[in-house]
C-alpha cells in the first residue's frame, strides 16, 4: 500500500504487524516492523518521527544480536543512509509502543 501512495493504510498495516510481533515476543519482527514504520513516516514527511524510530531501532539492536530477512536488512541499510545518524533521542521502545497504543 505504501508503493501505491496510501500511507495511511500502510501505517495501519505496519502497526497491526507490529502489534502481532510484540504480542508474540518476536523481537526481530518488532524491529522489522519499526524499520517499515520509519520508512512510512519518512515518506509521509514526518522526518522527526522517522529519526526517533530509527534511533530506537539502533538502541534495541545494540542490546541483543538479531538477524533480519534480506529485504528487511536492505530496508534498514537504506533507512540508515537517509536519516541523519547524529540525531539523538531519548524515548524508549516501551514508550513508543505506549504512544502507538500497542502496550
Amino acid at each position: 500500500s505504501m508503493h501505491e501512495g496510501d500511507l495511511s493504510l500502510a501505517r495501519t498495516l505496519c502497526i497491526d504487524s507490529l502489534k502481532g510481533n510484540y504480542k508474540l515476543g518476536h523481537t526481530t519482527g518488532v524491529l522489522a516492523c519499526l524499520i517499515c514504520l520509519a520508512h512510512i513516516e519518512w515518506t509521509g514527511e514526518h522526518a522527526d518521527l522517522a529519526v526517533l524510530i530509527s534511533n530506537i531501532i539502533k538502541r534495541e539492536a545494540a542490546k541483543a544480536p538479531f538477524v533480519l530477512l534480506e529485504s528487511d536488512a536492505k530496508a534498514y541499510k537504506i533507512l540508515n543512509e537517509i536519516i541523519n545518524e547524529n540525531t539523538e533521542t531519548h524515548i524508549s521502545l516501551e514508550d513508543l509502543l505506549i504512544e502507538l497504543g500497542i502496550k
